[in-house]
């Protein structure tokens, strides 16, 4: 259950220690207490291009994550913010079933049904709603699950952070010299044309 993404480890250049950090507390069960109960956000925050979305799959396809959570879900949130309608998104991604109307008034409950007891992990990406009483509305709906459930939030406005009330957030900055050398050789040159050092290159 739940989406799964093909990822090139060799392409990981300067987010590791983010990617393990970020894992640490998804697999914690000594959880900070927070209004939200059995349930824990953590953002992702960061300018556009950054690297967040990408991070954040390092994180949920990592066999460590996927063996942990009973139910995972990846929406993708970039759309103007319509209730119903991520309910109905995250509905579908739990139970597979694509014929699920966003107009039925009782899609809350039956995704709450559905949660009920399950240590789940939602990656809510790219959002930027920053409505803390439509956010707090939809919470208390997926307070259900077992404790150590979790959602990931990445936005590039620490208003969203803020408004679904993290309780962990992390501030991805640029990559280093380095760092960027090394993505910019492993995608524009062949392995025989590409060494380390950025001042040094076969011609």
């Amino acid at each position: 259950m739940g989406k799964s993404f093909r990822i090139d480890e060799s392409s990981i250049y300067g987010r590791n220690d983010d990617k393990e950090a970020i894992i640490e507390r998804l697999l914690s069960t000594d959880d900070q207490a927070n209004s939200n109960g059995n349930l824990q956000v953590i953002s992702i925050v960061g300018i556009g291009g950054i690297g967040k979305t990408f991070l954040t799959k390092l994180v949920y396809s990592d066999a460590r994550v996927q063996e942990w959570f009973d139910v995972k879900i990846w929406i993708c949130a970039a759309t103007k913010f319509d209730l119903l309608k991520l309910a109905k998104d995250i509905l579908e991604e739990v139970t597979c079933d694509t014929s699920i109307s966003a107009h039925d008034d009782h899609i809350l409950l039956e995704l709450k049904e559905k949660l009920i007891g399950k240590k789940f992990l939602l990656i809510l990406d790219d959002v930027w709603n920053d409505n803390r009483v439509e956010w707090s509305f939809l919470l208390s709906y997926l307070e259900c699950g077992a404790q150590g459930s979790k959602i990931i939030v990445t936005t590039r406005n620490r208003s969203v952070a803020l408004a679904l009330g993290a309780a962990q957030s992390y501030f991805l900055s640029e990559l280093g010299d380095d760092h960027c050398w090394n993505l910019f050789a492993k995608h524009a040159f062949s392995d025989e044309q590409c060494c380390s050092d950025p001042n040094h290159r076969v011609i």
